[in-house]
């Protein structure tokens, strides 16, 4: 059975490319567990209620221009929507991307004396698509 160990990964956030930035990325697309049983059941039974889907990041922080607090800050501010996508791995041909995607919570700063500042970033599903997987 083929192992797969995360060494590269592309991630573009509204056609910014962070990857330089990102040292974790996880991909999460989940349904609601809604409860379908009738009476004379032996079992329970279920289905797929509503989805989300989500893309969490952790971003080592930046704030020059056009890095990680330029690029998500007025992201937040606009509650407008954009794209995100992951190559999980940087030169490969699969993509995923959520889009529209969009965030809840504004992404600021974060770190303890002698650390690295990094961010936790949750890019939330703002559509019908979830997260998609296409080829680039």
């Amino acid at each position: 059975m083929a192992k797969e160990v995360v060494r590269v990964a592309k991630i573009l956030v509204n056609s910014v490319d962070l990857s330089d930035h990102c040292s974790s990325v996880t991909l999460e697309d989940s349904a609601d567990e809604v409860e379908t049983t009738a009476f004379g059941a032996g079992y329970r039974s279920k289905t797929q209620g509503l989805k989300d889907a989500s893309i969490t990041a952790t971003f080592q922080n930046d704030h020059a221009t056009g890095s990680v607090a330029d690029t998500m800050q007025p992201l937040y501010d606009s509650g407008g929507t954009f794209a995100v996508k992951v190559w999980p791995v940087g030169s490969g041909t699969i993509v995923y991307t959520l889009s529209p995607a969009q965030l809840f919570n504004k992404p600021m700063w974060g770190g303890a004396i002698g650390d690295l500042a990094t961010v936790d970033v949750t890019f939330s599903n703002a559509g019908t698509a979830g997260i998609t997987r296409g080829t680039a």
